[in-house]
């Protein structure tokens, strides 16, 4: 309630005062004799001086069609990390900027990259790694589904089982094992398991999948088997997608990508 009486204070005011309104470039302003108050008369007008406020996109093609929409000669893009941002009002070398537009894009990491990478090196036991070969068998390319499966299928069979020893061929490892239930006591067989399976997953949300190779390893204690898979070079495929996100903005925007951070601005 405050607040109105306020305004219709400063609206009385102005009206007795009866001001042409001076302006600061665009925008119209009168001086109130009262406190000697510069108010701003930009909110009545019908449409703001300038572009202000950020806006947040999420996938890099709308990110792009935004800032084509938007730029300006003095515009610029910054990237850091995994965010990008343009602020379209930026300083030039002839005039200062307000740098109060701008449109900010982050790469998101996609789920399948975000379970493959959270769990890489992690060490399971023969159910537990059944499981999530099981689940995310989609993401894996190479070998086939259907040897996929068949290697999920022999370790959720061999759980009674005291593993002894390894041996590593080309393309694939073999296990000896000993059976240990009543039936089947002291019989020996042997598992092949291959050494690395690939991945095709995307690093981010909407983007291209890449080919990830997953080195598959195992250890014996005390005739149990622990399995776990090692991630090749996955760093390197990140930042192989970065540098072709950032030439990808260059090329579509024909604005230079900055590498850094721009200056908060608060006008």
């Amino acid at each position: 309630m405050n607040n109105i009486k306020n305004e219709l204070e400063t609206v009385r005011e102005l009206l007795e005062d009866s001001q042409e309104p001076s302006f600061i470039g665009e925008v119209p302003y009168v001086i109130v004799e009262q406190g000697h108050q510069v108010i701003s008369l930009e909110q009545h007008l019908a449409n703001p001086t300038r572009t202000r406020g950020a806006v947040t996109l999420q996938r890099e093609k709308s990110f792009w069609r935004y800032v084509n929409e938007h730029a300006t000669e003095a515009s610029r893009i910054y990237h850091h990390g995994r965010s990008f941002t343009c602020i379209f009002d930026h300083s030039a070398k002839a005039a200062p900027g307000w740098g109060q537009h701008r449109a900010i894009f982050t790469l998101q990491p996609s789920p399948e990259w975000t379970f493959w990478t959270h769990n890489d090196k992690r060490r399971y036991t023969q159910e537990e790694f059944a499981a999530v070969i099981e689940d995310n068998m989609l993401d894996i390319t190479t070998p086939s589904g259907g040897a996929v499966l068949d290697m999920v299928s022999r370790l959720e069979a061999k759980t009674e089982v005291l593993f002894k020893s390894f041996i590593r061929t080309d393309g694939c490892q073999s296990l000896t094992y000993e059976e240990t239930t009543v039936a089947k006591a002291g019989q020996r067989g042997t598992m092949e398991l291959p050494k690395q399976f690939i991945l095709t997953i995307p690093a981010f949300v909407g983007g291209e999948k890449k080919e990830v190779v997953a080195k598959l390893s195992f250890k014996i204690t005390e005739g149990k088997l622990a399995l776990w898979y090692q991630l090749q070079q996955a760093t390197r495929i990140v930042e192989e997608v970065l540098d072709r996100v950032v030439s990808g903005i260059a090329t579509a925007t024909n604005i230079e990508v900055f590498f850094g951070t721009p200056a908060d601005i608060n006008r």
